[in-house]
């Protein structure tokens, strides 16, 4: 308990569990099995002839199995109560990236996934209103963003060297992921004509196809680690690539048929051009990233 004090939501919450748990079962103990051994003890030529450390060493295992064997119908009750007694009233996501959990290489990581997950979901969030409302994000969202990001970054770094395969393998997926994290950023902060993409049909439909398949897949940010979901997404995203590499000539003719239908100057025709190699890079990137995450998930599996 005295070292959760400092530690985030997660490890007090697994403090409070242990401490509960151990608490139960000594006090089903105290009634239930230490009269049963000593019972045992007393009655039983068999038990009256183990060594003393061995009947320590049976009664701590039967203490641990009993607790177990008490909590299992309980699990469920005993998450609503943890949340009810130590609710998360964190006003920044930054609070889930706490020094303290560096020393737990394994806690670190699953608090940098968490808030990776967080960053990918708004970005991708923001890019779907750009592109289906026409919206900029603001300065203020921007500069948020980009806070999480360094904070992000930085805790990574700070993450010691493992020794552990599993750990080891987790970090790599985790920095493999921040990668593909920077550049879809950079693609957001790259649209300067979002609103363009919404007057020529081809771009839009483009555009829209993209926005449905995040829709799809991606309602909450729980669902990044969701194997299923990002399975999906990777199969779903790699056959829109692979649709537009194949008509990518025909939407550029589009745009040129369209620019002199509606005799548009130089400029606009420029930024349609420009939206098209935005798009085309937003659609290649956002799956590699699915691919990575699917990969991850899939090995998780195995």
């Amino acid at each position: 308990m005295l070292a959760a004090l400092s530690a985030p939501i997660d490890a007090k919450r697994t403090a409070a569990v242990h401490v509960i748990f151990k608490i139960i079962s000594a006090v089903f103990a105290v009634f239930i099995l230490m009269p049963a051994f000593l019972w045992l003890y007393k009655n039983n030529a068999y038990v009256s002839n183990w060594d003393n450390i061995i009947l320590v060493a049976a009664f701590h295992t039967c203490f641990s199995l009993m607790g177990i064997f008490i909590f299992i119908p309980f699990l469920k009750q005993i998450e609503s109560l943890i949340m009810r007694l130590i609710p998360d009233h964190s006003p920044s996501v930054l609070q889930m990236l706490d020094r303290s959990s560096l020393s737990v290489p394994a806690l670190a990581i699953n608090a940098a996934s968490k808030v990776m997950n967080y960053c990918i979901f708004e970005v991708l969030f923001m890019i779907k209103k750009m592109i289906q409302e026409s919206i900029q994000p603001s300065n203020d969202q921007l500069a948020k963003i980009d806070e999480y990001i360094l904070a992000l970054q930085f805790y990574l770094s700070e993450i010691p060297i493992l020794e552990n395969e599993k750990e080891q393998n987790n970090l790599i997926y985790l920095l493999r992921i921040m990668v593909y994290l920077r550049v879809l950023r950079s693609d957001l902060g790259s649209m300067t004509s979002s609103a363009e993409i919404s007057t020529q049909p081809s771009l839009y439909h483009l555009a829209l196809d993209y926005v449905q398949i995040l829709d799809n897949h991606l309602t909450e940010a729980q669902d990044l680690i969701t194997a299923k979901n990002m399975q999906d997404l990777d199969f779903d995203l790699s056959n829109l690539k692979q649709w537009n590499e194949a008509h990518r000539s025909e939407i550029r003719n589009d745009i040129v048929h369209y620019s002199q239908k509606h005799q548009l100057n130089a400029a606009y025709s420029l930024e349609l051009f420009a939206a098209q190699r935005w798009l085309d890079r937003l659609i290649e990137h956002s799956q590699r990233l699915a691919k990575v995450l699917s990969e991850k998930y899939q090995i998780k599996t195995e």
